[in-house]
């Protein structure tokens, strides 16, 4: 399987003006590497993509692979839109970078049938870059059910993983048992449910709580893919509130930004219309990630 193990869907850091500042970002693609992190997703959700600026969004590209490439780590770009020919462009452009695949997004808003689906991933499969489906109907208000998801793995060749952020274990469970035996892998899209999604087939995490806590959970992920069970269950237990918060309290990246700099990683607050998380609700998270720092010292 090409992707495996735990990703981090990085923030993009900000300047007090809301410039992109790209001198933190590689602060925090090296904080990933010391952490344990197979790679790292550039530009999706966590990342702000529908509101950073393409320059901006290509130049965060360049910035990872130049940085990470030499590391070993992969570099995914969030090249994903409803605009089905916008996306075809940034895929291309994302692969002349050098970048290891693209996170692709379900389109959105204006919510395509299954046909339409199929024929957006067709012209995107034509690129020539590994694809991780992204299915977060939350976000999207599309849902690709087990069945299409097969039938998408199998008809492009291209789609190596798909990142279930849809909640649901039945289904997640579904597409692992569909998927069973082929090359695509099953990441998990939400931080708390990871290990649950590991049990049923899953090899990995896109995650938000990486961002402050990457050997917490390149530790949860690997040990489990080691067989180290209780290890990964205990560190699964000890996070799961903390996962809730962030996912919670504001719509992400609200809440892990507001705790990033709270503990000293500036990066800034996130771009209109997002706002930043009250000064309340900043504690609250903060207050739980100082118990988990308690617990485990050597992770943070």
């Amino acid at each position: 399987m090409m992707f495996k193990g735990s990703y981090v869907a990085i923030v993009t850091p900000l300047s007090d003006n809301g410039d992109v500042d790209f001198k933190k970002f590689v602060e925090l693609l090296h904080f990933q590497k010391e952490g344990g992190s197979a790679g790292v997703v550039v530009c999706g959700t966590t990342g702000e993509s529908p509101t950073v600026s393409v320059p901006n969004q290509l130049k965060l590209f360049e910035v990872a692979v130049k940085e990470l490439k030499p590391t070993g780590l992969q570099v995914i770009a969030g090249t994903g839109s409803n605009n089905t020919a916008k996306t075809v462009e940034m895929t291309k452009k994302a692969k002349e970078i050098g970048v290891d695949g693209a996170l692709i997004v379900t389109p959105y808003y204006n919510k395509p049938n299954f046909a339409g689906i199929f024929a957006h991933y067709a012209e995107i499969d034509k690129v020539g870059l590994p694809l991780i489906l992204y299915n977060i109907p939350g976000r999207t208000g599309v849902n690709i059910n087990p069945e299409s998801i097969q039938k998408l793995c199998e008809s492009y060749s291209n789609i190596k993983a798909v990142k279930a952020s849809n909640g649901d274990l039945d289904q997640i469970l579904e597409t692992c048992s569909r998927l069973s035996g082929s090359d695509v892998s099953v990441l998990s899209g939400d931080d708390g449910i990871t290990l649950p999604i590991m049990s049923v087939g899953g090899v990995g995490v896109v995650s938000v709580l990486a961002n402050v806590a990457p050997k917490i959970m390149s530790t949860l992920v690997n040990g489990y893919l080691e067989g180290k069970l209780q290890e990964s269950m205990q560190l699964a237990q000890s996070i799961h509130k903390m996962c809730t918060l962030t996912l919670t309290l504001g719509p992400n990246p609200v809440p892990v930004k507001a705790l990033m700099n709270q503990v000293g990683i500036k990066v800034g607050e996130p771009l209109l219309p997002l706002v930043a998380l009250g000064k309340e609700d900043t504690n609250m998270i903060h207050q739980e990630y100082l118990k988990l720092q308690e617990k485990y010292p050597d992770f943070l």
